[in-house]
């Protein structure tokens, strides 16, 4: 294992000093002077470097408690509310509000005088105001009016409606919000370095706009921009354990820097004027790629290695490690609660200490490339376990094959989107398809929590010191009989509802080993998990009962991940985003489209599924829901999507052994027509929401007639065999707690 060398210790202390003042500066200086105490009651731990360790722990001391004072001053600072027009400069690229149009952050430099604010007033006179941050949110049409691409230190004019409203969001404080009513270009300072890091971003972005998530992974390594990327992949890359990838660090700064070492050969630049040109490309990657804590980090490390070639002073790793993450707290002291700076830190800090740890005896391309992997994964599983209780368990195996791969993608995106070289973009696109593929083929496998990472760290043990192979022997029983029982085993014919949040997705398990998925949920990472849960990669038919969000959004992004066989849909023509890029992805992958007739049937094994409704055309999307009925046996399952009274008056009477409740519950429904339908269990898909669902006087009638009441927010997945007498409870199993 390689340590810091006695040189690097000095650099290495100071960082982890730092850090453990920052955090006892932002909690209050009494324990900032407690552990100061300690450190100089017990002087021998420090040696000669007393002072220095001095020194760092009550700089971040005082850093973190002057963050904490700043962030206080910028929630009690005072706005000019009301309508008032700001001089601005742009601190974020702009980003999609869930109202609809954009936000973005912005630090206003100067405001004009209140007599002639407004929208539309007359220029007036000019007060330099240095402001605190403000959110700007932008409605649809102003953006639309305005035609301005906001992008990161960007100066502008921004009227509008002021209000003190503060709060954070992504790490920054603000003190309150712009509801803007006219956004202008404004004159400003340039800076060429920004102007560079800009340019850089938008030429990448351009290239790859609109070309399919793999082209959005591409971005996503290129500068680190994953907005494009489905929701479902980004969850298939988190759970796969190569989500790092797209959050841009050392890496990606060392390919950077390599392309422009590149470029610079030709001139025949020496060793310190390439260490300052090195500086300013940093610089720039770091703006192109947002100032991400993984970069901060990573720019700070290379940028000291080359100020040192600069100088002639060389600067190894541990001590670019050392100094760099010191000087991030001292700067930026919210940094010790970021998860990303804490990831970044705890890997690099693994490779360097145990990438070479694996025994000699290996084939050299495979200890260079799994052990690195291996060693950054043995950093951060502590953290990732406490965060978010659980780690990939084929992450190794996933970053071996991946890791050449994004290498070969970085290597020629870079080069074919500055270079417009289209052969090299497109073969980039390629590849990063083929790193989503492996992506959603690992996240199928198990991740590992506590006692996972334990039986995994008993064998790997076991394995390497031969008086433990007994161990390794029972530590492999115990992983067999342990994955044995672990998953979601469901013996069908079944039904399950799916516990996706505030919406709507169940899968119907025939015998014969085929899928059928109604509705999709809001959420694809929601449904994704679901459907690894249960094992399921393929659905022979997928119905969709009508396209509201919270039933087909589920799917965006899962179409050409997941076998699709056919589609039933609603009748009516319907426009909206998510069906829009549903319907497309669909045509892609040449899924066929239909629309059932009343009436119609489809048989699975020893499943049926009959279509009831919608009987005629409706006003309302609800109404017009596909209504089914699934039957295996003597038990039936009524499907109701979200019909409300005039599809339900329309039905009539009809009874079943289990009813989805319409409408999560809401009370939309004719209570005389659930009364009628008397279900012997009742399920209500619902989650968190602030639409009342599920409403109590529904509750209370299907409780009224002896209804066995689940609901997915409170018990989780809700599982029912189709078997057994009609007239009996059939079997029901959740898989959270029942009331």
């Amino acid at each position: 294992m390689r340590i810091p060398s006695p040189a690097a210790r000095p650099a290495v202390a100071s960082f982890c000093l730092v850090w453990v003042g920052v955090s006892c500066g932002r909690s209050g200086w009494w324990s900032v002077l407690a552990v100061a105490a300690v450190v100089v009651a017990v002087p021998r731990i420090w040696r000669k470097s007393l002072v220095l360790g001095l020194a760092a722990l009550l700089a971040g001391a005082l850093a973190g408690y002057l963050g904490v004072q700043r962030d206080r001053a910028l929630m009690e600072a005072e706005l000019p509310e009301g309508p008032n027009s700001a001089l601005v400069v742009s601190a974020t690229d702009a980003r999609p509000s869930r109202f609809g149009g954009s936000w973005f952050l912005a630090r206003p430099l100067a405001v004009r005088t209140p007599s002639t604010a407004g929208d539309g007033a007359e220029s007036g006179n000019w007060l330099a105001w240095r402001g605190p941050p403000l959110i700007v949110n932008v409605p649809e049409d102003v953006e639309a009016r305005s035609g301005i691409d906001v992008e990161l230190g960007r100066h502008l004019e921004v009227t509008g409606t002021f209000r003190s409203s503060p709060g954070t969001i992504g790490g920054s404080t603000y003190s309150g919000t712009v509801s803007a009513s006219r956004i202008e270009p404004a004159s400003g300072d340039g800076n060429v370095l920004l102007w560079a890091g800009n340019s850089l971003r938008s030429r990448v972005l351009e290239r790859l706009r609109d070309r399919g998530p793999g082209a959005a992974l591409v971005s996503g390594f290129l500068v680190g921009a994953v907005d494009q990327i489905p929701r479902a992949d980004m969850d298939a890359l988190r759970l796969a354990g190569i989500s790092h990838y797209v959050a841009v660090s050392g890496a990606n700064v060392a390919g950077f820097l390599l392309l422009w070492f590149i470029v610079l050969g030709p001139f025949g630049v020496g060793g310190r004027r390439r260490g300052v040109l090195g500086l300013l490309a940093v610089f720039v990657f770091a703006v192109a790629t947002r100032w991400e804590p993984s970069v901060v980090r990573a720019s700070l490390m290379a940028g000291l290695v080359l100020a040192g070639r600069a100088i002639g002073v060389p600067v190894d790793s541990w001590t670019a490690l050392g100094w760099s993450g010191a000087l991030a707290l001292l700067v930026a002291p919210g940094l010790t609660q970021s998860i990303g700076f804490q990831l970044s830190v705890l890997a690099t800090a693994g490779i360097m200490s145990g990438g070479d740890l694996l025994p000699r005896s290996l084939p050299r391309w495979l200890r260079v490339s799994l052990g690195p992997t291996l060693a950054a994964q043995a950093a951060v599983t502590p953290l990732l376990l406490g965060v978010f209780g659980s780690v990939p368990l084929v992450s190794p195996l996933a970053n071996l094959v991946a890791a050449p791969l994004v290498a070969v993608v970085t290597l020629l995106g870079g080069l074919g989107t500055l270079g417009g070289l289209e052969p090299l973009v497109a073969s980039a696109i390629l590849l990063a398809e083929l790193v989503l593929d492996l992506a959603h083929l690992a996240a199928g496998f198990p991740q590992l929590g506590f006692a996972g990472v334990a039986v995994v760290v008993a064998a790997v043990t076991a394995a390497r010191f031969s008086r433990l192979r007994p161990l390794l022997a029972v530590t492999a029983a115990v992983a067999l009989v342990w994955g044995g029982l672990g998953g979601d085993v469901v013996v069908p014919p079944a039904v399950v509802f799916l516990d996706v949040g505030q919406g709507d997705a169940s899968l119907i398990l025939a015998s014969d080993g085929s899928n059928v998925l109604v509705d999709a949920g809001p959420e694809p990472p929601a449904l994704a998990s679901a459907l690894r849960r249960y094992g399921v990669n393929r659905i022979d038919l997928l119905i969709l009962t009508h396209p509201h969000e919270d039933h087909i959004a589920g799917l965006v992004g899962l179409v050409g991940r997941i076998y699709i066989g056919r589609v039933w849909i609603w009748g009516t023509a319907h426009t909206g985003e998510s069906w829009e890029l549903l319907s497309e992805q669909l045509a892609l992958d040449g899924v066929p489209i239909e629309v059932p007739a009343v009436g119609a049937m489809e048989i699975y094994g020893d499943v049926s599924i009959e279509v009831l409704g919608p009987l005629r055309r409706y006003a309302g999307a609800n109404d017009q829901s596909l209504v089914l009925m699934v039957s295996a046996g003597s038990s039936t399952v009524l499907m109701t999507g979200d019909i409300e009274e005039a599809a339900q008056a329309d039905l009539g009477t009809m009874t079943a052994d289990v009813l989805k409740v319409p409408h999560h519950g809401g009370a939309t429904s004719s209570l005389s027509w659930l009364a009628a339908v008397d279900p012997a269990i009742a399920v209500v898909s619902v989650g968190d929401n602030d639409y009342g669902h599920p409403a109590p006087e529904v509750l209370e009638v299907l409780n009224s007639l002896g209804a066995f009441v689940l609901r997915t927010d409170q018990t989780g997945d809700v599982t029912i065999q189709l078997t057994g007498d009609p007239l009996r409870r059939v079997p029901v199993a959740a898989s959270g707690p029942v009331p």
